[in-house]
């Protein structure tokens, strides 16, 4: 899910025009990984205060400039939520195999192969743009 935050992150920006130098402030709406990949996407931290974490299942990123102007709102498509449902599915499955067996080495090839298409896919496969204020 920290790819798939990471893409939102991305689109985001992208979608905002926001340069790379540019403070900006995030809401993102679940506590999972995906938010590592937004942090590290957007620039705007835990630890520097500028994402805010509230409860929520469905994921979805809020990115403004700070003085407020600029505003995107994004959240991944069904598409990217069904290849992060398979990643974890097949995680999970890979962790009860024995190391080193052919089985498990498939499927951890399987899993890079899902990494790698998140990563590469092109912006609209993977975030939706629900509103934004360039």
């Amino acid at each position: 899910m920290s790819v798939l935050g990471a893409r939102l992150g991305l689109a985001a920006r992208a979608a905002l025009g926001a340069p790379g130098g540019g403070r900006l402030r995030a809401r993102y709406h679940s506590a999972t990984c995906a938010l590592d990949g937004v942090q590290v996407s957007t620039g705007c931290t835990l630890g520097n205060q500028g994402i805010e974490v509230v409860p929520g299942e469905r994921h979805r990123l809020e990115l403004r400039t700070e003085d407020g102007r600029r505003r995107v709102v994004v959240e991944p498509t069904p598409w990217a939520l069904e290849e992060g449902r398979r990643f974890g599915e097949l995680r999970r499955r890979c962790e009860l195999l024995p190391a080193g067996s052919a089985e498990r080495a498939r499927m951890e090839a399987e899993m890079e192969a899902l990494l790698q298409g998140l990563e590469r896919a092109p912006d609209g496969l993977v975030a939706r743009i629900l509103e934004c204020v360039p």
